[in-house]
């Protein structure tokens, strides 16, 4: 406990500094929101999980604020505006003042506590305002290169903490690493779920023409895939090998070393993927071919079948009337709602099992039922945006990287729930991280 409300206060001292920096320079603004992203989402401190970013993210919008509605000088930054980025804007908008709505309407119908009302209030309530102020030219210079390197020594050092932090619980402490996942981390699929952004970064160094700077993406690249090993994270280290094929098609090359050097990588990809999820690849074709005959084998020998279950309970628990089609649950009632869902699979397939409160869904799953599909097509809508804005750029190295990351993150939607994690939001919000890194960098006017 003592040591709980030393990490507490290191962290209230952190977000005023942050706050000051903020408010003093606004130029701080976004390096400090790509640390904040990157670097803290997968933390949790005396068992309260994933609120290190929102606690940071208050900080940093609060100094925002007074730097918008205080500061005497005043930056303007030459910016295009469209009527996609307005339609994105209004998009994402709705969506936020949506789950505010099922936030209050979730507490109500589920009896819910004061104190989840009030996080997930402030917590959507801080998306929007970010959204705000990232609209707002004071605060939306971006420095691609710079941000793609703060973005990497972020994901680095976060890698590196993570890997040294099981090893050496499990040296000096004699704590199991996997056991820290739930208490000292989030699980291995949340805290792994920088290394998205990680890859795209190396990436992106890797086409610079500094052998240091290569090295540097070469660098990351090996160090999350020790570290997917490591914590036995599938789609972290599924993800790092997506983007390592696509490392032949960023360079002018033959085709004939281009077709020889994507050999060489998906050699390595597949070596990779099968060490760590060989036996797990059965389970795949079972979902895909087996029918029910897939439960069955489930119960007999475990498997990744249960994340299909609950995709099977949330598309069933929607379909229950035409209000629950639409509007679904309210926030977090998943947690209750697919419980008799989920246990007529186990009463048919696995009796020894029960289906128990809380449910623990995976993002896609809890959206579908806290907030219907109009919370869905909402969400979802945020990700074809932002393909578009991609796809009106002219770079083709950095059009193909960004595109292949849209898929990969609605991948991740299926395997684990992100929905408090600042960064998903950040990568597909109105001039969010993958907006940013698509476009070219504005010029910015200072006016006194």
């Amino acid at each position: 406990m003592p040591l709980t409300i030393f990490l507490f206060s290191i962290i209230g001292l952190l977000g005023i500094l942050i706050l000051i920096a903020t408010f003093k320079n606004p130029s701080f603004f976004w390096p400090l929101l790509i640390i904040i992203s990157v670097g803290t989402g997968g933390l949790i401190i005396g068992g309260y999980p994933l609120v290190v970013d929102e606690f940071f993210l208050f900080f940093l919008l609060v100094g925002a604020f007074l730097s918008l509605f205080l500061a005497r000088k005043k930056d303007i930054l030459k910016e295009k505006r469209n009527p996609l980025s307005s339609f994105h804007l209004m998009i994402f908008y709705l969506f936020v003042f949506y789950m505010i709505f099922q936030t209050a309407r979730g507490f109500f119908a589920w009896e819910g506590d004061l104190i989840q009302l009030g996080r997930w209030l402030l917590y959507y309530s801080m998306l929007g305002l970010l959204t705000f102020v990232l609209a707002q030219g004071r605060f939306s210079y971006f420095d691609k290169k710079k941000a793609v390197l703060l973005i990497y020594g972020t994901a680095f050092f976060y890698s590196l903490f993570y890997l040294f932090h099981g090893s050496l619980s499990e040296l000096l402490r004699g704590i199991n690493r996997f056991s820290l996942q739930g208490y000292e981390w989030s699980g291995t699929s949340t805290a792994t779920f920088p290394f998205l952004i990680a890859s795209l970064s190396s990436l992106f160094l890797l086409r610079e023409k500094s052998l240091n700077y290569r090295l540097l993406g070469v660098s990351w690249l090996v160090l999350g895939i020790i570290v997917s090993i490591y914590y036995y994270s599938r789609v972290s280290l599924f993800t790092i090998v997506i983007f390592m094929v696509l490392i032949p098609f960023l360079f002018k090359i033959s085709q004939k070393k281009k077709i020889i050097f994507l050999a060489i990588i998906i050699l390595i990809a597949i070596s990779l993927i099968w060490l760590i999820a060989g036996p797990r690849f059965k389970d795949y074709y079972e979902i895909a071919f087996q029918g029910e005959k897939k439960y069955e084998i489930w119960a007999r020998e475990g498997g990744d079948i249960d994340r299909y279950m609950y995709a099977r309970s949330a598309l069933s628990a929607v379909q229950k009337d035409l209000k629950s089609f639409l509007f679904g649950y309210g926030l977090r009632a998943h947690r209750s709602v697919l419980i008799p869902y989920l246990q007529d699979f186990y009463d048919k397939y696995q009796k020894r099992f029960i289906a128990e409160e809380p449910v623990r869904a995976q993002s896609f799953n809890a959206l579908l039922v806290d907030g219907g599909w109009i919370g869905m097509i909402l969400f979802l809508s945020n990700f074809l945006i932002v393909a578009l804005v991609i796809f009106q750029q002219k770079n083709d190295w950095r059009k193909l990287l960004l595109f292949s990351a849209l898929p990969i993150l609605f991948f991740w939607l299926f395997v684990t729930n992100l929905g408090d994690m600042l960064l998903l939001y950040l990568l597909i919000m109105p001039s969010g991280l993958l907006i940013k890194l698509s476009q070219d960098e504005p010029v910015p006017l200072n006016n006194d």
